[in-house]
């Protein structure tokens, strides 16, 4: 279900909040990983993790919500793989 920004979001202000907020779980998520550390400070808290790949799960999350946010009616790219078979006979 895809629920539009501006009901999650009514007001510029919220908007403007939401971004501030996603950006600096973004950077601490970033830091963090790039440090070496399963704790991520960020907005005045600390969240700790229990692997790698939980935190980067979470921080393609939070990039996914930023880029939606900040780039209204942006999707993000999928990728694929093409198969061409040769038809024989």
């Amino acid at each position: 279900m895809i629920v539009p920004n501006d009901i999650l979001y009514p007001t510029a202000e919220d908007r403007a909040v939401a971004l501030t907020r996603l950006r600096a779980e973004v950077i601490g998520l970033r830091t963090a990983i790039n440090a070496g550390l399963l704790t991520a400070s960020y907005d005045g808290k600390s969240v700790s993790y229990g692997d790698f790949d939980e935190m980067k799960k979470r921080l393609n999350y939070a990039e996914a919500q930023l880029v939606g946010l900040a780039v209204p009616g942006y999707k993000r790219p999928t990728a694929g793989f093409a198969v061409f078979r040769r038809g024989n006979g």
